[in-house]
Protein backbone atom coordinates (compact mmCIF):
# COMPACT_ATOMS: atom_id res chain seq x y z
CA UNK A 1 0.00 0.00 0.00
CA UNK A 2 1.24 3.52 -0.74
CA UNK A 3 -0.01 7.06 -0.41
CA UNK A 4 -1.45 7.14 -3.94
CA UNK A 5 -4.22 4.77 -2.81
CA UNK A 6 -5.02 7.07 0.10
CA UNK A 7 -5.13 10.12 -2.19
CA UNK A 8 -7.42 8.28 -4.61
CA UNK A 9 -9.67 7.15 -1.76
CA UNK A 10 -9.86 10.70 -0.35
CA UNK A 11 -10.78 12.13 -3.76
CA UNK A 12 -13.27 9.39 -4.68
CA UNK A 13 -14.90 9.33 -1.24
CA UNK A 14 -15.39 13.09 -1.16
CA UNK A 15 -16.65 13.10 -4.75
CA UNK A 16 -19.22 10.40 -3.91
CA UNK A 17 -20.42 12.26 -0.81
CA UNK A 18 -20.75 15.51 -2.74
CA UNK A 19 -22.53 13.78 -5.62
CA UNK A 20 -25.01 12.28 -3.13
CA UNK A 21 -25.64 15.32 -0.90
CA UNK A 22 -26.01 17.83 -3.78
CA UNK A 23 -29.23 16.40 -5.35
CA UNK A 24 -30.66 15.91 -1.85
CA UNK A 25 -30.06 19.58 -1.10
CA UNK A 26 -31.53 20.53 -4.47
CA UNK A 27 -34.80 18.75 -3.62
CA UNK A 28 -34.91 20.50 -0.24
CA UNK A 29 -34.26 23.88 -1.88
CA UNK A 30 -37.02 23.38 -4.45
CA UNK A 31 -39.52 22.34 -1.78
CA UNK A 32 -38.68 25.26 0.51
CA UNK A 33 -38.42 27.89 -2.21
CA UNK A 34 -34.71 28.47 -1.60
CA UNK A 35 -34.10 29.66 -5.15
CA UNK A 36 -31.94 32.05 -7.11
CA UNK A 37 -34.46 33.98 -9.21
CA UNK A 38 -33.86 35.68 -12.57
CA UNK A 39 -32.84 39.32 -12.31
CA UNK A 40 -33.03 39.22 -8.49
CA UNK A 41 -29.85 41.26 -8.86
CA UNK A 42 -28.90 43.43 -11.84
CA UNK A 43 -26.04 41.19 -13.00
CA UNK A 44 -27.98 37.91 -12.92
CA UNK A 45 -28.98 36.66 -16.37
CA UNK A 46 -30.50 33.19 -15.95
CA UNK A 47 -33.95 32.75 -17.48
CA UNK A 48 -35.52 30.54 -14.79
CA UNK A 49 -35.22 30.07 -11.02
CA UNK A 50 -32.40 27.72 -9.96
CA UNK A 51 -32.11 25.90 -6.65
CA UNK A 52 -29.64 27.32 -4.13
CA UNK A 53 -27.96 25.44 -1.30
CA UNK A 54 -25.07 23.79 -3.13
CA UNK A 55 -22.78 25.30 -0.53
CA UNK A 56 -24.67 23.46 2.20
CA UNK A 57 -24.15 20.19 0.31
CA UNK A 58 -20.41 20.87 -0.03
CA UNK A 59 -20.09 21.77 3.65
CA UNK A 60 -22.01 18.62 4.62
CA UNK A 61 -19.67 16.53 2.46
CA UNK A 62 -16.65 18.18 4.07
CA UNK A 63 -17.94 17.56 7.60
CA UNK A 64 -18.83 13.95 6.77
CA UNK A 65 -15.27 13.43 5.52
CA UNK A 66 -13.91 14.89 8.76
CA UNK A 67 -16.24 12.72 10.86
CA UNK A 68 -15.22 9.62 8.90
CA UNK A 69 -11.53 10.33 9.48
CA UNK A 70 -12.15 11.31 13.09
CA UNK A 71 -13.72 7.92 13.75
CA UNK A 72 -10.73 6.08 12.34
CA UNK A 73 -7.38 5.33 13.90
CA UNK A 74 -5.62 7.18 11.09
CA UNK A 75 -2.20 7.10 12.71
CA UNK A 76 -2.49 3.35 13.31
CA UNK A 77 -3.67 2.66 9.77
CA UNK A 78 -0.78 4.65 8.32
CA UNK A 79 1.77 2.90 10.56
CA UNK A 80 0.38 -0.58 9.83
CA UNK A 81 0.59 0.20 6.12
CA UNK A 82 4.27 1.02 6.58
CA UNK A 83 3.84 4.63 5.50
CA UNK A 84 5.48 7.70 6.98
CA UNK A 85 4.51 11.34 6.97
CA UNK A 86 6.08 14.63 8.00
CA UNK A 87 2.93 16.66 8.67
CA UNK A 88 1.52 14.70 11.62
CA UNK A 89 0.54 17.97 13.34
CA UNK A 90 -2.66 17.93 11.27
CA UNK A 91 -3.77 14.70 13.00
CA UNK A 92 -3.92 16.44 16.36
CA UNK A 93 -7.72 16.55 16.38
CA UNK A 94 -7.90 17.80 19.94
CA UNK A 95 -5.62 20.74 19.22
CA UNK A 96 -6.38 24.26 18.15
CA UNK A 97 -5.60 23.71 14.48
CA UNK A 98 -8.44 21.36 13.60
CA UNK A 99 -11.00 23.06 15.87
CA UNK A 100 -10.17 26.47 14.40
CA UNK A 101 -10.23 25.06 10.85
CA UNK A 102 -13.67 23.51 11.31
CA UNK A 103 -15.00 26.62 13.06
CA UNK A 104 -13.79 28.80 10.20
CA UNK A 105 -15.33 26.51 7.57
CA UNK A 106 -18.72 26.49 9.29
CA UNK A 107 -18.67 30.25 9.88
CA UNK A 108 -17.66 30.96 6.27
CA UNK A 109 -20.51 28.84 4.96
CA UNK A 110 -22.83 30.33 7.59
CA UNK A 111 -22.35 33.98 6.65
CA UNK A 112 -22.72 33.02 2.99
CA UNK A 113 -25.94 31.13 3.73
CA UNK A 114 -27.31 34.14 5.61
CA UNK A 115 -26.37 36.34 2.65
CA UNK A 116 -28.22 33.96 0.32
CA UNK A 117 -31.36 34.21 2.47
CA UNK A 118 -31.13 37.89 3.37
CA UNK A 119 -28.76 40.22 1.57
CA UNK A 120 -25.95 41.17 3.94
CA UNK A 121 -24.34 44.60 3.84
CA UNK A 122 -20.82 44.60 2.41
CA UNK A 123 -19.37 46.06 5.61
CA UNK A 124 -21.01 43.38 7.74
CA UNK A 125 -19.78 40.64 5.44
CA UNK A 126 -16.24 42.05 5.52
CA UNK A 127 -16.35 42.16 9.33
CA UNK A 128 -17.26 38.46 9.55
CA UNK A 129 -14.65 37.55 6.96
CA UNK A 130 -12.07 39.30 9.14
CA UNK A 131 -13.26 37.36 12.21
CA UNK A 132 -13.01 34.08 10.29
CA UNK A 133 -9.51 34.97 9.10
CA UNK A 134 -8.39 35.81 12.64
CA UNK A 135 -9.70 32.46 13.91
CA UNK A 136 -7.82 30.59 11.18
CA UNK A 137 -4.59 32.53 11.65
CA UNK A 138 -4.47 32.98 15.43
CA UNK A 139 -5.68 29.81 17.22
CA UNK A 140 -5.58 27.79 13.99
CA UNK A 141 -2.00 28.87 13.26
CA UNK A 142 -2.70 28.81 9.52
CA UNK A 143 -0.03 31.32 8.62
CA UNK A 144 2.05 32.24 5.60
CA UNK A 145 5.65 31.32 6.35
CA UNK A 146 8.32 33.64 4.99
CA UNK A 147 11.96 33.15 5.81
CA UNK A 148 13.36 35.83 8.09
CA UNK A 149 9.97 37.31 8.99
CA UNK A 150 8.38 37.63 12.42
CA UNK A 151 4.82 37.10 13.57
CA UNK A 152 4.34 40.87 13.36
CA UNK A 153 4.57 40.40 9.58
CA UNK A 154 3.17 36.91 8.98
CA UNK A 155 0.00 37.27 11.08
CA UNK A 156 -1.36 40.46 9.39
CA UNK A 157 -0.26 39.14 5.99
CA UNK A 158 -2.03 35.84 6.57
CA UNK A 159 -5.24 37.56 7.72
CA UNK A 160 -5.14 39.76 4.62
CA UNK A 161 -4.62 36.66 2.43
CA UNK A 162 -7.63 34.85 3.91
CA UNK A 163 -9.92 37.87 3.49
CA UNK A 164 -8.72 38.57 -0.04
CA UNK A 165 -9.02 34.97 -1.25
CA UNK A 166 -12.51 34.56 0.23
CA UNK A 167 -13.63 37.66 -1.66
CA UNK A 168 -11.81 36.77 -4.89
CA UNK A 169 -13.42 33.32 -4.92
CA UNK A 170 -16.81 34.80 -4.04
CA UNK A 171 -16.55 37.24 -6.96
CA UNK A 172 -15.60 34.38 -9.30
CA UNK A 173 -18.88 32.48 -8.95
CA UNK A 174 -20.54 34.10 -11.95
CA UNK A 175 -21.27 31.36 -14.50
CA UNK A 176 -22.44 27.74 -14.49
CA UNK A 177 -19.65 25.39 -13.43
CA UNK A 178 -17.02 28.14 -13.39
CA UNK A 179 -16.04 28.30 -9.73
CA UNK A 180 -16.54 24.63 -8.89
CA UNK A 181 -14.25 23.67 -11.77
CA UNK A 182 -11.66 26.37 -11.12
CA UNK A 183 -11.51 25.56 -7.40
CA UNK A 184 -11.19 21.84 -8.13
CA UNK A 185 -8.31 22.49 -10.55
CA UNK A 186 -6.53 24.65 -7.98
CA UNK A 187 -6.95 21.97 -5.31
CA UNK A 188 -5.36 19.39 -7.62
CA UNK A 189 -2.27 21.56 -8.05
CA UNK A 190 -2.04 22.22 -4.31
CA UNK A 191 -2.29 18.47 -3.78
CA UNK A 192 0.50 17.83 -6.30
CA UNK A 193 2.70 20.42 -4.61
CA UNK A 194 2.10 18.98 -1.15
CA UNK A 195 2.70 15.42 -2.41
CA UNK A 196 6.04 16.35 -4.00
CA UNK A 197 7.08 17.87 -0.68
CA UNK A 198 5.94 14.73 1.19
CA UNK A 199 3.10 16.51 2.99
CA UNK A 200 0.96 13.44 2.70
CA UNK A 201 -1.84 14.47 5.02
CA UNK A 202 -2.14 17.92 3.41
CA UNK A 203 -2.25 16.17 0.03
CA UNK A 204 -5.10 13.97 1.23
CA UNK A 205 -6.96 17.04 2.52
CA UNK A 206 -6.51 18.85 -0.81
CA UNK A 207 -7.51 15.73 -2.76
CA UNK A 208 -10.71 15.43 -0.72
CA UNK A 209 -11.42 19.13 -1.34
CA UNK A 210 -10.96 18.56 -5.08
CA UNK A 211 -13.38 15.64 -4.85
CA UNK A 212 -16.01 17.82 -3.18
CA UNK A 213 -15.68 20.35 -6.02
CA UNK A 214 -15.90 17.61 -8.67
CA UNK A 215 -18.99 16.03 -7.14
CA UNK A 216 -20.78 19.36 -7.03
CA UNK A 217 -19.63 20.30 -10.55
CA UNK A 218 -21.62 17.36 -11.94
CA UNK A 219 -24.82 19.29 -11.08
CA UNK A 220 -23.45 22.83 -11.40
CA UNK A 221 -22.08 22.59 -14.96
CA UNK A 222 -24.15 24.19 -17.72
CA UNK A 223 -27.07 24.12 -17.60
CA UNK A 224 -26.81 24.22 -13.80
CA UNK A 225 -29.54 22.52 -11.79
CA UNK A 226 -28.22 24.00 -8.52
CA UNK A 227 -26.06 26.95 -7.50
CA UNK A 228 -23.60 26.99 -4.62
CA UNK A 229 -24.60 30.54 -3.66
CA UNK A 230 -22.56 32.74 -1.35
CA UNK A 231 -22.62 29.85 1.12
CA UNK A 232 -20.58 27.73 -1.27
CA UNK A 233 -18.31 30.47 -2.59
CA UNK A 234 -17.38 31.59 0.93
CA UNK A 235 -16.81 28.00 2.00
CA UNK A 236 -14.60 27.27 -1.03
CA UNK A 237 -12.75 30.55 -0.59
CA UNK A 238 -11.96 29.65 2.99
CA UNK A 239 -10.97 26.10 2.03
CA UNK A 240 -8.66 27.33 -0.74
CA UNK A 241 -7.03 29.90 1.54
CA UNK A 242 -6.51 27.19 4.18
CA UNK A 243 -4.98 24.65 1.79
CA UNK A 244 -2.76 27.28 0.17
CA UNK A 245 -1.32 28.17 3.58
CA UNK A 246 -1.00 24.55 4.77
CA UNK A 247 1.02 23.61 1.68
CA UNK A 248 4.81 23.85 1.83
CA UNK A 249 6.37 25.29 -1.32
CA UNK A 250 10.05 25.26 -0.50
CA UNK A 251 11.98 22.14 -1.46
CA UNK A 252 15.58 21.06 -0.94
CA UNK A 253 15.72 20.42 -4.70
CA UNK A 254 15.45 24.12 -5.53
CA UNK A 255 17.22 27.13 -4.13
CA UNK A 256 15.75 29.69 -6.53
CA UNK A 257 13.48 31.29 -3.92
CA UNK A 258 10.74 31.69 -6.55
CA UNK A 259 8.57 29.00 -4.93
CA UNK A 260 6.95 31.85 -3.03
CA UNK A 261 4.99 32.68 -6.19
CA UNK A 262 3.45 29.21 -6.59
CA UNK A 263 0.10 29.91 -4.85
CA UNK A 264 -0.20 33.16 -6.80
CA UNK A 265 0.18 31.25 -10.06
CA UNK A 266 -2.14 28.40 -9.05
CA UNK A 267 -4.80 30.98 -8.17
CA UNK A 268 -3.80 33.46 -10.88
CA UNK A 269 -7.12 33.54 -12.77
CA UNK A 270 -9.43 34.33 -9.82
CA UNK A 271 -6.84 36.76 -8.41
CA UNK A 272 -6.41 38.64 -11.72
CA UNK A 273 -10.16 38.59 -12.28
CA UNK A 274 -10.93 40.02 -8.84
CA UNK A 275 -8.37 42.82 -9.18
CA UNK A 276 -9.45 43.81 -12.69
CA UNK A 277 -13.19 43.87 -11.98
CA UNK A 278 -12.49 46.05 -8.94
CA UNK A 279 -10.51 48.47 -11.12
CA UNK A 280 -13.22 48.49 -13.81
CA UNK A 281 -16.02 49.05 -11.30
CA UNK A 282 -14.15 51.85 -9.57
CA UNK A 283 -13.31 53.47 -12.92
CA UNK A 284 -17.01 53.33 -13.82
CA UNK A 285 -17.93 55.03 -10.57
CA UNK A 286 -19.52 51.95 -9.05
CA UNK A 287 -18.79 50.25 -5.70
CA UNK A 288 -16.19 47.55 -6.33
CA UNK A 289 -18.11 45.01 -4.23
CA UNK A 290 -21.32 45.18 -6.29
CA UNK A 291 -21.59 42.36 -8.83
CA UNK A 292 -21.63 42.99 -12.57
CA UNK A 293 -20.88 41.27 -15.88
CA UNK A 294 -17.27 42.36 -16.31
CA UNK A 295 -15.56 39.11 -15.31
CA UNK A 296 -13.20 37.24 -17.62
CA UNK A 297 -15.92 34.66 -18.35
CA UNK A 298 -18.31 37.41 -19.49
CA UNK A 299 -15.55 38.88 -21.66
CA UNK A 300 -15.15 35.60 -23.50
CA UNK A 301 -18.90 35.48 -24.12
CA UNK A 302 -18.83 39.01 -25.53
CA UNK A 303 -16.06 37.92 -27.86
CA UNK A 304 -18.44 35.36 -29.38
CA UNK A 305 -18.04 32.21 -27.27
CA UNK A 306 -20.93 30.36 -25.69
CA UNK A 307 -21.07 30.32 -21.90
CA UNK A 308 -19.93 26.69 -21.80
CA UNK A 309 -17.01 27.52 -24.11
CA UNK A 310 -16.11 30.54 -21.99
CA UNK A 311 -16.02 28.42 -18.82
CA UNK A 312 -13.92 25.80 -20.60
CA UNK A 313 -11.42 28.48 -21.68
CA UNK A 314 -11.14 29.80 -18.12
CA UNK A 315 -10.53 26.27 -16.85
CA UNK A 316 -7.83 25.79 -19.49
CA UNK A 317 -6.17 29.00 -18.33
CA UNK A 318 -6.26 27.72 -14.75
CA UNK A 319 -4.57 24.48 -15.83
CA UNK A 320 -1.92 26.38 -17.83
CA UNK A 321 -1.08 28.64 -14.89
CA UNK A 322 -1.03 25.64 -12.54
CA UNK A 323 1.31 23.68 -14.79
CA UNK A 324 3.53 26.74 -15.08
CA UNK A 325 3.76 26.90 -11.30
CA UNK A 326 5.06 23.37 -10.82
CA UNK A 327 8.64 23.87 -12.15
CA UNK A 328 9.11 26.59 -9.52
CA UNK A 329 9.18 23.77 -6.99
CA UNK A 330 12.30 22.08 -8.31
CA UNK A 331 13.86 24.30 -10.97
CA UNK A 332 17.01 26.34 -10.58
CA UNK A 333 16.72 30.11 -10.86
CA UNK A 334 17.00 30.35 -14.66
CA UNK A 335 14.24 27.80 -15.21
CA UNK A 336 11.94 29.40 -12.68
CA UNK A 337 12.65 32.90 -13.98
CA UNK A 338 11.56 31.82 -17.47
CA UNK A 339 8.41 30.21 -16.07
CA UNK A 340 7.54 33.39 -14.17
CA UNK A 341 8.15 35.47 -17.29
CA UNK A 342 5.85 33.17 -19.24
CA UNK A 343 3.19 33.54 -16.54
CA UNK A 344 3.49 37.33 -16.72
CA UNK A 345 2.89 37.32 -20.48
CA UNK A 346 -0.06 34.96 -20.03
CA UNK A 347 -1.46 37.31 -17.38
CA UNK A 348 -0.99 40.18 -19.84
CA UNK A 349 -3.03 38.22 -22.40
CA UNK A 350 -5.82 37.79 -19.85
CA UNK A 351 -5.73 41.53 -19.09
CA UNK A 352 -5.99 42.35 -22.80
CA UNK A 353 -9.15 40.23 -22.98
CA UNK A 354 -10.49 41.84 -19.82
CA UNK A 355 -10.01 45.47 -20.82
CA UNK A 356 -10.39 45.24 -24.61
CA UNK A 357 -13.71 43.43 -24.35
CA UNK A 358 -14.94 46.10 -21.91
CA UNK A 359 -15.68 48.22 -24.96
CA UNK A 360 -18.46 45.76 -25.79
CA UNK A 361 -21.22 46.51 -23.34
CA UNK A 362 -23.29 43.56 -22.11
CA UNK A 363 -26.67 43.23 -23.75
Amino acid sequence: MNWLYIYAAAFAGALALSAITTPIMRKIALKTGFLDRPLSEAHKRQTAPVALGGGVAMLASFLLCIIAVWGMDVSGIIERAGLSYSDSVYLNWGGGKIIATLTGAVLAAGIGFYDDKKAMKAQTKLFWQFIIAVIAVWPGEMRISLLGTTQAVTIPLSILWFVFIMNAINFFDNMDGLLSGTAGIAMVFFALTAALNQQFLVTSFAAASAGICAGFWLYNRAPASIYMGDCGSHFLGYLIATVSVMTTYFSSDSASGFQLFMPLLILAIPIIDALTVCVIRTANGKPFWVGDNNHISHRFVRLGLSKAQAVFCVHLLGIIFGLGAMPLLWGEWRTTAVMLLQALFLAALVLVVQFDAQKREPK
